[in-house]
């Protein structure tokens, strides 16, 4: 009696396509994968972010999470600065997570860091890189777990 219920050949024959599959799955992640570095954080807040001077101002998790409750919609950067201060860094890097960000920046669109009062962080993606409109906004617990406020 064999030990297999069916021919060998079959099982070989069904497992090569599925391992070239899985072999090519992996090349396609891997190449699509975006690479990371650490932030770039610059202290030097371009001109498009500061045409509206404000003191740092509502900074904990409750007062970010009604600010984006309250304001539907695409956020206007201006007055996101207004409200909450002008931003604590900026990076050309596009984000990635609390930590890391894209390796190329860009060099017409910006990422704004707001420091939280908790230790976290928000981070405002600026698609065009002119203070007027915000592509994507996440906020970051201390611990990197991130938090889409708007998009």
């Amino acid at each position: 009696m064999p030990l297999l219920p069916f021919p060998l050949t079959s099982v070989l024959n069904w497992f090569r396509p599925l391992a070239l599959a899985v072999l090519l799955l992996s090349l396609t992640a891997e190449l699509m994968a975006v690479e990371t570095a650490k932030w770039n954080w610059s202290p030097q807040v371009p001109a498009a972010y500061t045409a509206k001077p404000s003191a740092r101002a509502h900074r904990t998790v409750a007062e970010v999470e009604a600010y984006f409750k309250a304001n539907r919609g695409a956020p206007d950067i201006q007055k996101l600065i207004a409200h909450f201060g002008p931003p604590e860094g900026v990076s050309g890097q596009f984000m990635n997570s609390l930590t890391k960000g894209s390796a190329e920046a860009s060099k017409t669109a910006y990422t704004l860091r707001f420091v939280l009062d908790d230790g976290g962080e928000m981070h405002l993606w600026d698609g065009k890189g002119d203070g007027t409109s915000t592509g994507l906004v996440i906020r970051y617990e201390k611990g990197g777990k991130g938090h889409l406020l708007w998009k």
